[in-house]
């Protein structure tokens, strides 16, 4: 069964309700130049939230030092991070054994991704919108043995597809799903998605 996460939810009432109607990861943007940005103290809600649902929150990352996230990680009790840029990566190693990692693949040959494979759970790939989920990423060179999963140019037209082709681990939704306010999700939206994704 692909999975779903639903990422950059700001509201907890509103990251619970996405949980409850079937995502199983709710992410949570921690960089303070995303207008979805989160402090420490709503991230622990947000996480106490998603929890209810007996599901889990994803720490999201660009760029920021260790001693920034491990203090998002201990504050918020989160057990996974997403990691962006160079310096995401370098932190790696560093972060706790038992906290999942996602990682941003650029489908580049690079030193400090091949340094990383050791410590990530799972790749991420976002593509660029219109490329649609019959992007063939299973002929690119990929870490052996990772899960997958993919962001971008996914909608209600093409995701029927994309599911059917079974062609990651997960799926990453975003802006895709909110309403006139960044950082809540439509409802509404969300339970369509979710109805697509497991009809397949």
């Amino acid at each position: 069964m692909c999975l779903i996460k639903i990422c950059g939810c700001t509201c907890p009432l509103n990251a619970q309700s996405c949980a409850a109607l079937g995502a199983d990861f709710i992410g949570v943007l921690c960089s303070s130049k995303s207008p979805r940005f989160v402090s420490q103290e709503r991230a622990a809600e947000i996480t106490q939230a998603v929890r209810k649902e007996n599901k889990e929150v994803v720490l999201v990352f660009v760029d920021e030092e260790q001693e920034f996230i491990l203090g998002y990680l201990e504050t918020s009790g989160a057990k996974a991070v997403q990691l962006h840029g160079e310096n995401g990566l370098r932190q790696a190693p560093f972060l706790p054994s038992d906290v999942m990692q996602i990682h941003i693949h650029d489908l580049k040959p690079s030193l400090l991704m091949s340094q990383v494979e050791a410590f990530a759970d799972c790749f991420l790939l976002d593509r660029s919108p219109g490329k649609g989920p019959t992007c063939e990423w299973k002929d690119l060179e990929l870490p052996q043995n990772k899960q997958i999963m993919l962001a971008g140019g996914l909608n209600k037209k093409n995701i029927r597809e994309f599911v059917r082709q079974k062609q990651a681990y997960a799926i990453d939704l975003c802006s895709g799903l909110e309403g006139p306010t960044k950082g809540i999700k439509d409802l509404e939206l969300v339970r369509e998605f979710i109805d697509i994704v497991r009809a397949g």
